[in-house]
């Protein structure tokens, strides 16, 4: 399991309790907590700044950190619920108009799957969002909107063809592929089936 993900309500208000329990166990992102925000903390900054270019998403009330040796060992986001509805082919132009608003103020979304976008009224929000500095600019860019666009397969016509989608394309598959191999070769040396 990923994450511990618990709605609630508090003081008559619907709120998240989201703690990272797979980033809190990896011994890489716990050393670098020592020096950076942890993940927390992270993502309710990137709240902050989707307010701040005008994009709906949560809203952030606090985070609960416990820290040994100056490294975090678990962790809690707590932030407002959005609600909304499931976002449908005919909202996709939209949602690829708000990825590409992320990206016009020099972030990535951080992960682009349908299940982190919602209907809310005519606009569209975005949960789950940690926004990241751009690394490879449209490489980058594009490899966000392949990321939808499994998810949302509908979505191609929304998205240009150009050279940097195609070397995303082929970035992401080989980041995948990567991914897999790596999966397998881990199970075949604990020797599961």
């Amino acid at each position: 399991n990923r994450s511990f993900v618990k709605r609630v309500v508090y003081l008559g208000k619907e709120i998240v309790v989201k703690q990272p329990k797979e980033k809190d166990r990896r011994k890489w992102i716990r050393f670098t907590t020592m020096f950076r925000d942890s993940e927390v903390v992270a993502t309710l900054i990137s709240m902050e700044k989707l307010k701040e270019i005008g994009v709906i998403s949560n809203e952030p009330i606090g985070a609960v950190e416990y820290r040994k040796n100056k490294m975090v060992y678990k962790s809690f986001a707590i932030y407002t619920y959005v609600e909304g509805e499931k976002v449908e082919k005919v909202d996709y132009g939209k949602v690829i108009n708000l990825i590409k608003k992320i990206h016009m103020y020099g972030y990535l979304h951080g992960d682009t799957q349908i299940r982190n976008f919602l209907k809310k009224n005519e606009d569209i929000a975005t949960i789950d969002c940690n926004l990241k500095n751009k690394r490879m600019y449209k490489i980058s860019e594009n490899m966000e909107y392949f990321k939808f666009m499994q998810d949302a397969h509908e979505s191609s016509e929304y998205i240009s063809k150009n050279i940097w989608y195609y070397i995303a394309k082929a970035v992401f598959y080989m980041i995948r592929t990567k991914r897999r191999v790596k999966k397998y070769i881990k199970v075949k040396l604990r020797g599961e089936k």
